[in-house]
């Protein structure tokens, strides 16, 4: 694990480490939920049970695809918290950068 010293690190390096932490975040959680998944399923499967007849069969849209959450691909460089998937209503913080003249793309979570 990297040793920062927060004290000696300016704001920008302070913000630019929390965007970097809650994208890590999010990451281990998807990886997380993956491994129990996976156990999950294994552990079914070996009791003679499918996770569709333990949990029911998920749902699916008029589309007939899974409904899910779709992932954050925007983030606010002034307030990590904030993001946006890119679909529907633009949120006033991107609406407001754009607007002066700040391109979508400066944007996009990497």
């Amino acid at each position: 694990m990297k040793d920062f010293q927060l004290e000696k690190m300016t704001v920008k390096e302070l913000e630019a480490l929390d965007i970097e932490l809650q994208d890590a975040i999010a990451a281990r959680k998807v990886a997380e939920k993956a491994e129990v998944k996976e156990k999950l399923a294994a552990l079914a499967e070996k009791s003679g049970f499918s996770v569709d007849e333990l949990f029911g069969k998920p749902r699916r849209n008029a589309a007939g695809s899974a409904k899910g959450k779709v992932a954050p691909k925007y983030r606010n460089p002034q307030n990590a918290t904030e993001t946006w998937t890119g679909r529907g209503r633009m949120p006033l913080w991107i609406k407001t950068l754009t607007e002066k003249g700040a391109k979508r793309d400066k944007f996009l979570i990497k």
